[in-house]
């Protein structure tokens, strides 16, 4: 695996990480890789994330074999148990729906201005989420804890009509995601 931000060449192919909390999914892909022997592996994402972070090389390797994954990168060499990838819950199907363009800038803006007053600890599920909310050509995102009440909007060129509640903790890392990926484009 090479680590974003590398121009893709000829050759290349991609990953595919899939993570969960049994809450949350999350699917991201990636064209920057090089693909020597195709191949699936479920790891520990906290512990495989800590091992790339501290690596200092550029290019980092993924080997999984029976049982274990090798991370290397530059000198170093870490081994993370692996888990038979059978054992991953199935990924739900997402269901078919219209994209409809909105900024990044503004998509930031406005989960900043909203996720906080999701609740933190709540077992009701419309209040430990963000409603997304499309309708007349405005994105409206909602949240509360029943204590607060957050509300933001904005203009989209769409006609699309359609309304879903993402868990706050899902909602916390799409700015982090949009920030990645400006940051790595181009």
């Amino acid at each position: 695996m090479q680590r974003p931000g590398r121009p893709a060449a000829q050759g290349y192919g991609k990953i595919t990480a899939r993570a969960t909390d049994l809450e949350t999914w999350v699917s991201r892909a990636t064209k920057v890789v090089q693909v020597e022997r195709a191949g699936r592996a479920l790891v520990d994402a906290g512990r495989l994330l800590a091992v790339v972070k501290e690596m200092t090389s550029d290019a980092v390797s993924l080997e999984a074999s029976e049982g274990q994954v090798v991370v290397r990168g530059g000198r170093a060499v870490f081994k993370l148990l692996a888990m038979r990838p059978a054992d991953f819950p199935p990924f739900p199907a997402a269901t078919e729906a219209e994209p409809f363009p909105v900024g990044a800038v503004a998509l930031r803006r406005m989960v900043s201005q909203t996720v906080f007053a999701a609740s933190r600890a709540n077992s009701q599920y419309a209040r430990a989420a963000v409603l997304f909310d499309v309708r007349s050509g405005t994105l409206a995102l909602a949240a509360t804890d029943a204590r607060r009440l957050a509300e933001a909007r904005c203009r989209v060129e769409s006609g699309v009509t359609a309304a879903a509640m993402v868990p706050s903790s899902m909602a916390k890392m799409i700015p982090r995601m949009l920030a990645e990926a400006s940051a790595h484009c181009c």
